[in-house]
């Protein structure tokens, strides 16, 4: 009866915390998906971050770069530079690095990257999410 009991404990703490988490990550996850896939419209993408990401979205920007340079390959997806390589072992570092990067849009034209998603991580623990396009620059007169 006892081992019933704990089976039954067992299951629900793993049900109520283990399983929700994974369906709350997995949630944030499709939204953030589908976020990607309506900014870039098909075309490359430029991914601002500011503020400074903490808790747990201390690691959001990395993931979010990653998470859309998978879902729109072969599209570029850019942080900064492109000669800039962001790889596994200190991307969470150059991404953060990047966010001081502030291109106009003749550059993100010129670079395929004709669209930008900017998360603003306040100090609050709020993101705004702003998406806009390019605008390219006037012509000399």
């Amino acid at each position: 009866m006892l081992g019933s009991a704990a089976v039954a404990i067992g299951l629900d703490v793993h049900k109520r915390f283990v399983i929700h988490q994974f369906k709350q990550r997995q949630l944030g996850c499709a939204q953030t998906d589908a976020m990607l896939r309506k900014a870039s419209q098909g075309r490359g993408l430029f991914l601002r971050f500011s503020g400074q990401f903490r808790g747990t979205w201390k690691n959001f920007p990395c993931g979010a770069y990653y998470r859309a340079v998978y879902l729109l390959y072969p599209l570029p997806v850019l942080v900064g530079e492109p000669s800039q390589l962001i790889n596994p072992h200190d991307g969470a570092e150059q991404i953060r690095q990047a966010a001081n990067f502030d291109p106009d849009g003749a550059w993100l034209l010129r670079h395929g990257v004709p669209r930008e998603l900017s998360y603003c991580y306040s100090d609050s623990g709020n993101i705004t999410v702003t998406m806009q396009a390019a605008a390219p620059a006037p012509a000399p007169q």
